[in-house]
This record gives C-alpha cells, structure tokens and sequence, in this order.
C-alpha cells in the first residue's frame, strides 16, 4: 500500500511539477523561518545569524569589546558606552545584556562585580573586564578581548570552510547514486 509521500512524489513526477515543489517547499521553510524568528516570542534570537554561523558569536561579542573599547578611549561614560556597544553588536541578547550591565553600573554596582552577573558575555571577557576597571586598563582588556574572540571566530569559520564543502560534495553524490 502507497504512503502519502510515496502518491505525493508520484503525483509530483507524473505531471512534472516537482521542478516547481523544490524551490515552492524551500521557500515555503524560510518564511516560516523568518516567521518564527520574527513574531514568536520564543523564536527571537535563536534563529539570528549569530547563532547558526560558525564563529557568528565570537564576532558578535568581539564587535561589542571593540566598541566598547573605542567608547571608552573617547570618554563616552560606561553606561552609555554598554548601550551603545551592545546595539552595534548586532545581537539580541547581547544587547539585553549590556542593557542590563549599564543598569547595574547607574544603579551604583561596581563594575567588577556587575559583570559577574553578566552570564551572556563568555567567562574570559567578563574575566578581563573586571581586571581592567580593578587596574585602570578596561579600554586596552576590552581590545585584548576583542582580538581573542575575532581569532576565534577565524577559526572555527576556516574549520567550516575546510569540512563543510567535502561532506557536502559526499551527501549531494550520495544521495544521487
């Protein structure tokens, strides 16, 4: 007895629209992509390119201790200075979460000990942010930081372009043999 899939793709070769169900389907997964990304309160954020590129992150967080660095070079106040690094991140969540490090900050919390709880930013960044305001050195930390994270984001993207394209080639020849 046929399944549903087995008459859907007959049905599909039989009056040759399958070169018409293809890019209908694989357009039909992105609007539902963006859909969700979008308009879903769950979906926000897990679905930006920050997330599903390799090294999308790490470029992230080192675009907001480059910033931040720079900011804080020109004497921007560090409130304001989080705020506007975490907009230029160009990260949902890391913008929350500098939001939420410049409320601590203007509340009176030192920033040492705001950025322990900062647990959206990666462990080693919070590390040298509370060493650089302890000695007076946060600008040239946060470019420390910043050169890390963007080697790291290097990496793992010419990880990706060196296995990626291989298996690709072995899944598309795969599944046509």
């Amino acid at each position: 007895e046929e399944s549903f899939w087995v008459w859907l793709l007959l049905w599909l070769s039989a009056g040759g629209n399958l070169g018409l169900a293809v890019p209908a389907v694989i357009a039909g997964v992105l609007l539902l992509t963006w859909l969700i990304s979008r308009w879903l309160p769950w979906g926000r954020g897990r679905l930006s390119p920050q997330r599903w590129i390799p090294g999308g992150r790490d470029l992230s967080v080192a675009r907001f201790a480059r910033m931040l660095s720079l900011l804080l070079q020109h004497e921007v106040p560090l409130p304001e200075g989080c705020r506007l690094a975490g907009q230029a991140a160009g990260d949902d969540r890391l913008r929350d979460q500098a939001e939420l490090l410049a409320a601590s900050v203007e509340s009176g919390q030192a920033l040492s000990e705001a950025v322990n709880s900062a647990h959206r930013l990666p462990a080693f960044l919070r590390w040298l942010m509370a060493v650089g305001d302890r000695q007076g050195t946060l600008a040239s930390s946060l470019r420390q930081g910043a050169e890390l994270h963007e080697q790291r984001a290097l990496a793992k993207l010419a990880w990706f372009r060196r296995v990626v394209p291989p298996l690709v080639v072995v899944g598309c020849c795969g599944s046509i043999t």
